[in-house]
């Protein structure tokens, strides 16, 4: 499998091997459609010194920390969990709400914000990708 870096948004920088890979298979969604692949994410995002989140925070506290390439997008919103944790050793390791947008865009809840020392872990992630 071929792992490509999605476009991070400024000051967020790919660790433990992150990346995004697509699985060709022929299955069908719920639609009928036949789906062109599966995405799998693995690795982990952390912020540098410069990152800060949108401020003021958006209500719904999604904030967007990386896009998707075509050909490996849904075609409609998947909602997924992952991990998050403000130190690497992930002793305090919760899950947070991972939304991927048919735009590519992957947005994460960020309820206590996003530690320097902390990080984003999206190791099993997966969906199909349709467009």
């Amino acid at each position: 499998m071929s792992f490509i870096v999605p476009t991070l948004k400024p000051h967020l920088y790919a660790r433990y091997h992150f990346g995004a890979c697509k699985i060709p298979v022929e299955i069908a969604d719920p639609g009928g459609l036949p789906g062109t692949g599966v995405v799998y994410l693995r690795g982990a995002i952390s912020p540098d010194p410069m990152y800060s989140p949108p401020s003021p925070m958006p209500p719904t506290k999604l904030v967007t920390v990386f896009t998707l390439p075509a050909g490996m997008r849904p075609a409609s919103t998947r909602w997924v969990h992952i991990y998050t944790s403000t130190y690497l050793g992930m002793y305090d390791a919760r899950p947070a709400l991972c939304v991927v947008f048919s735009t590519g865009d992957v947005a994460v809840k960020m309820e206590g914000g996003m530690s320097v020392d902390g990080a984003l872990f999206f190791d099993g992630v997966t969906f199909v990708a349709e467009q």
